[in-house]
């Protein structure tokens, strides 16, 4: 990237080779193009923050030396205006109560709250309560035990039918 000629397509490339957690792609409409970045960590732990201008500390990864660097506000240059950034939704981690019990998670599945049950939440109201009822498939248990007999019962008659010859 040379930071003259580079377009958002570029941009959204190299932040995706980049392997930082995030996903960039271009998202275009009537009022023009823009740079999307999404977290690829769910919930809380992947909110991003995203800042113009600063400085980079120095660092040291796998024996590589990276000095210290500072850079300036995000500008586009055919323009010479600042870039905006506009925050879409915040990271939030799913909440809810099971007996009493709080049980935070960064999906939206929940498998650890009951062993062997999952609840998939599709959406929020804290002020509303809503019970559930979880219930054993007694048809499917049933099917299980007919179906068990019916090959014992066959495991009997060819045994029966292999001692008569």
């Amino acid at each position: 990237m040379s930071g003259t000629s580079d377009t958002l397509s570029t941009y959204a490339a190299a932040i995706n080779l980049a392997g930082i957690g995030v996903s960039a792609s271009v998202i275009s409409d009537t009022t023009g193009s823009r740079l999307a970045l999404v977290s690829q960590t769910s919930g809380a732990a992947g909110q991003l923050t995203i800042t113009s201008g600063g400085t980079v500390p120095a660092s040291v990864s796998d024996g590589i030396s990276t000095p210290a660097t500072t850079y300036g506000a995000l500008t586009d240059t055919t323009a010479s205006t600042a870039v905006g950034l506009n925050t879409g939704l915040d990271g939030q981690d799913a909440n809810l109560t099971v007996d009493d019990l709080p049980i935070d998670c960064s999906s939206n599945t929940i498998s650890t709250a009951i062993p062997g049950v999952s609840f998939q939440l599709l959406s929020s109201d804290p002020s509303t309560t809503v019970q559930v009822e979880i219930a054993n498939d007694k048809r499917r248990y049933r099917d299980r035990v007919l179906d068990l007999c019916r090959r014992i019962q066959r495991s009997r008659q060819g045994h029966h039918n292999a001692g008569r010859q």
